[in-house]
């Protein structure tokens, strides 16, 4: 039976709906709000995220949000803000933006149709007017062919080109960035304008990278591990610390009956690999194996480190593969610390998915080792 148009549309609207409500919680029950097009809704910040964000800027400020979108940044900003300046270059998603400011009670903002550039123009001018204590731009990652790009001067709008006249402009500038940036990269390319750098997770993932940078130029950052949704203890240090850090290593003996715990992927981001040894008391198995063990839980690194119980450890050799497969036919598998990828210590144990059971390959004291280990 041929469905009608009608029908069609339905569906659209009903799937985009249900996009709506798992990214924006809230905006799908206010009536008349405006999605131009799907790549305004896939591009824009969670809910979550951009409170997260909005967090950083103090009560009061004024501050100017060069990459509107579908301003879902510059929404959460003006729960804060005294005054919000949104910038967006399309029209027709600048003023779908205006209108739906409004349906939200979002005050206190102002929308521009402009584009930014280090040429100025518009833009500027508004900018200049406005008066922001702050500036916050998530400059779009993708090419004129849709290919994601990381380097700052390969996203759009120019950062790297547009920073001195942002420092002229705002004593503070905050900055999303891709998850995918390199942090050292970062700290060079900013310098002493880095205050502090934000690796912001969500279900142990990394969904951003957040910059806070200063007009004004000193020594010392610091990073930050933290969860949008709340849900991590937050971890913070700075490079130095890391650097003069000690690992406190285990060896192979006695570690059956441990918790063994593998950083999350905002933690891995961070690169923190010897801190947690003095800072939650765990010993680390390997100086190129990222894993680490103690004798119980630790609640200040809650949600920081996925945990197993340890049952079982062996070397690893043909024989102890094809064994531990056996035992443990369903287990997820990781590669660390060896010559060999995760993907390849599966294929070799023949370890299926689908249990709490998880099998390590890794490095300790100088020899590869098989751990087995139940998730908690």
């Amino acid at each position: 039976m041929k469905r009608s148009f009608a029908d069609i549309l339905g569906d659209v609207a009903a799937l985009q709906r249900k996009k709506v409500e798992a990214k924006l919680p809230g905006w799908a029950d206010v009536d008349g709000l405006e999605f131009p097009d799907a790549l305004c809704l896939e591009q824009c910040s969670g809910t979550a995220a951009a409170i997260h964000k909005a967090s950083f800027i103090p009560e009061g400020c004024r501050i100017a949000d060069l990459t509107g979108g579908l301003g879902v940044d510059s929404w959460a900003f003006s729960r804060r803000a005294s005054a919000v300046l949104y910038f967006e270059r399309n029209a027709v998603l600048q003023e779908a933006a205006a209108r739906n400011f409004i349906r939200l009670g979002a005050d206190g903002i102002v929308t521009v149709n402009a584009e930014v550039s280090p040429e100025g123009g518009p833009w500027l001018q508004a900018l200049r007017e406005f008066k922001p204590d702050w500036i916050y731009a998530d400059p779009a990652r993708r090419d004129g062919l849709g290919k994601k790009v990381f380097l700052l001067e390969d996203c759009r709008p120019d950062i790297a080109t547009l920073l001195p006249l942002l420092y002229e402009n705002a004593g503070n500038i905050l900055l999303k960035l891709s998850p995918m940036a390199d942090i050292s990269m970062l700290a060079n390319r900013f310098g002493g304008h880095l205050r502090e750098l934000h690796v912001v997770g969500l279900g142990g993932e990394v969904k951003e990278l957040l910059c806070l940078l200063s007009a004004q130029e000193r020594e010392g950052w610091t990073v930050s591990v933290e969860d949008a949704a709340g849900g991590t203890q937050a971890f913070s240090f700075n490079p130095g610390e890391e650097a003069a850090a000690e690992a406190v290593f285990h060896g192979p003996e006695g570690l059956e009956g441990l918790l063994l715990h593998e950083p999350t992927a905002p933690m891995m981001k961070a690169g923190a690999f010897k801190l947690p040894c003095s800072r939650f008391g765990m010993e680390k198995l390997g100086s190129s194996t990222h894993l680490y063990v103690a004798p119980s839980a630790i609640p200040e690194a809650g949600g920081l480190f996925k945990e197993f119980r340890i049952m079982e450890v062996v070397p690893l050799n043909k024989a102890s593969l094809k064994e531990i497969g056996k035992k443990y036919p369903r287990a997820e598998v990781s590669a660390k610390g060896i010559p060999m990828s995760s993907e390849e210590l599966r294929t070799r144990t023949g370890c299926r998915t689908g249990s709490d059971i998880h099998v390590f390959g890794c490095g300790i004291a100088g020899g590869k080792y098989l751990i087995a280990a139940a998730r908690q």
